[in-house]
């Protein structure tokens, strides 16, 4: 196993002892965190259905309006995750602690980054999944998607949106 799985299998590790050493405190705290996570996504995908909903009504113009909400939203959100990767990067990669010390293992500069690349994506790019997936699920419903077409959204669309802000972001920070 390559030094970069490793220490991705010891993350996994510690998120998973985390995870399971629940007190009664970081229970009610994940419940809650659960809870205004659920409310936000159903709250911004009905609100996302009914102005996608409204503006199919409109017969010349309203799929015209729903693709340009949808080009603004997402290129809005592009640049947010451009600068987010760029403060994080900042932080994972030069202002760490555990950067210092894996640096100090015998793993190489080429997998201490590969890994804290991983980890500026993950700290940097979930709340689009929070954001983005409720936009585009209320757009293929008024859409009349059907499952194949979510599943090319997911890998084909949303998955390298996510990736190029971060590599760009990165390559900011260096």
């Amino acid at each position: 196993m390559s030094i970069t799985l490793h220490i991705l299998h010891y993350k996994t590790i510690a998120v998973s002892s985390y995870l399971k050493n629940f007190n009664g405190e970081r229970a009610i705290k994940g419940l809650v965190g659960i809870f205004v996570m659920a409310c936000f996504f159903s709250g911004s995908f009905l609100f996302f259905y009914r102005v996608f909903d409204y503006l199919a009504s409109l017969m010349d113009i309203g799929f015209l309006l729903m693709n340009k909400i949808i080009s603004l939203g997402f290129l809005a959100i592009f640049i947010m995750l451009v600068i987010s990767n760029l403060v994080t990067a900042i932080t994972t990669l030069y202002r760490s602690r555990e950067t210092a010390y894996l640096l100090s293992t015998p793993a190489t500069y080429r997998q201490v980054f590969t890994v804290k690349f991983i980890d500026n994506m993950v700290f940097s790019t979930w709340a689009v999944l929070l954001l983005g997936l409720p936009v585009i699920i209320a757009y293929g419903m008024v859409r009349g998607f059907v499952l194949w077409e979510y599943i090319f959204e997911l890998f084909c669309v949303l998955i390298p949106f996510v990736v190029i802000p971060g590599c760009i972001g990165v390559t900011l920070a260096i």
